[in-house]
């Protein structure tokens, strides 16, 4: 894996993503270059996607199990495929102002997450990006959403409301489960 080809530890796994983060930040790099660097790193705790980086490449942090906050920077405008997918500790989404693009299975399995607030940017939300965040209770979504893709929010089972701005907004089969209230702003 990454971290021991720089001989470091698992209990340095803080250090090592601050170091990568500083180099992507300071240098032409995305985490889609990273590729799956930090997937299955269950040291992290907290990540912060700089400001400078454009897009969360597909798997980057997927399985990161100990991961409990994420920050977006305000530069990024898209999250890739399985980008957080079974992250079961995350409880809470800072999304960085561009972010426009929530890619499929991004969020998947995220079962302790339970409120989501969207900012204005984003455009669409992926085939089965938030699958299976059984705890999730509330979704605000900003005011340019439109498409809300198949099965977007399937097997949120404690989802009860949705707010969106916007009467436009695509929503293909079963991209929301039964049973919550949808208010328009």
């Amino acid at each position: 894996d990454y971290m021991s080809a720089f001989g470091m530890e698992a209990n340095r796994a803080g250090e090592f993503a601050d170091m990568l983060a500083y180099a992507q930040a300071n240098s032409n790099t995305t985490t889609a270059q990273l590729g799956e660097a930090f997937k299955n790193c269950t040291s992290l705790t907290y990540v912060g996607i700089p400001s400078r980086v454009k897009s969360v490449g597909n798997g980057a942090f997927s399985n990161c199990t100990s991961i409990t906050s994420l920050r977006i920077g305000k530069s990024c405008t898209s999250i890739g495929e399985y980008a957080f997918d079974g992250n079961t500790a995350l409880k809470s989404i800072y999304f960085g102002e561009h972010v426009n693009n929530i890619g499929r299975y991004a969020f998947r399995n995220d079962v302790s997450l339970k409120t989501l607030a969207f900012n204005d940017n984003l455009l669409t939300v992926g085939e089965y990006g938030f699958e299976g965040c059984t705890s999730l209770t509330s979704v605000r979504f900003g005011s340019h959403v439109t498409n809300i893709y198949y099965k977007a929010f399937v097997d949120c089972s404690a989802l009860r409301s949705v707010t969106m701005h916007s009467r436009t907004v695509s929503f293909e089969n079963e991209a929301f489960p039964t049973g919550f209230q949808l208010t328009f702003n």
